[in-house]
C-alpha cells in the first residue's frame, strides 16, 4: 500500500488507508453493552461463525434508537425481534452443543413477553424476525 501511495503521490490515499485500519482495529459500533470493531464484524460473517447473533441484535437496537431519535413519528412501526426468538421458533431444527431441544410454546410466550414488553404491538406495521446463518 505504501508503494501505491508513493507512486500516486496521494496523501489522501494514505489517509484513507490509515482510517480503514483504525476502523478495523478499534470500536466501530457501540450499543448499550455491545461493542464491535471492524475485525469483529468482518469475522462474524465467516462460514459457521454467525451463530449467536450478537451483531444482528446490536444493530437492530442501534436502528431502533436511531429511529426514536430521528423519526419519532414512525418509531414503533417496525419491530425488531431479537435472534433468540427465531432460535426458540426453530429450536427443533437447531443443533447446539451436539443436541436438539423440543419446542415449548410457554417458553416462547414468556420470552416474547420479556423482549417485547416495551413495544406497543397495536402500532406495529412490520415485525422483523432475523434468521441466523444455518438456522433455517
Amino acid at each position: 500500500m505504501d508503494e501505491i501511495c508513493e507512486l500516486e503521490g496521494a496523501p489522501l490515499l494514505n489517509l484513507l488507508v490509515e482510517m480503514s485500519s483504525f476502523a478495523y482495529n478499534n470500536v466501530f459500533i457501540e450499543v448499550d453493552r455491545c461493542m464491535a470493531s471492524g475485525s469483529d464484524i468482518a469475522g462474524s460473517f465467516a462460514d459457521g461463525c454467525m451463530m449467536e447473533g450478537v451483531f444482528v441484535d446490536a444493530f437492530a437496537t442501534f436502528l431502533l434508537k436511531e429511529e426514536m431519535r430521528d423519526m419519532p413519528q414512525t418509531y414503533g412501526k417496525p419491530v425488531f425481534t431479537p435472534t433468540t426468538v427465531a432460535n426458540l421458533l426453530n429450536i427443533k431444527n437447531i443443533t447446539r452443543n451436539g443436541g436438539n431441544k423440543k419446542f415449548v410454546l410457554l417458553v416462547l410466550a414468556d420470552h416474547l413477553r420479556d423482549v417485547l414488553c416495551h413495544v406497543l404491538i397495536k402500532g406495529a406495521k412490520l415485525i422483523i424476525l432475523p434468521v441466523l446463518n444455518n438456522d433455517h
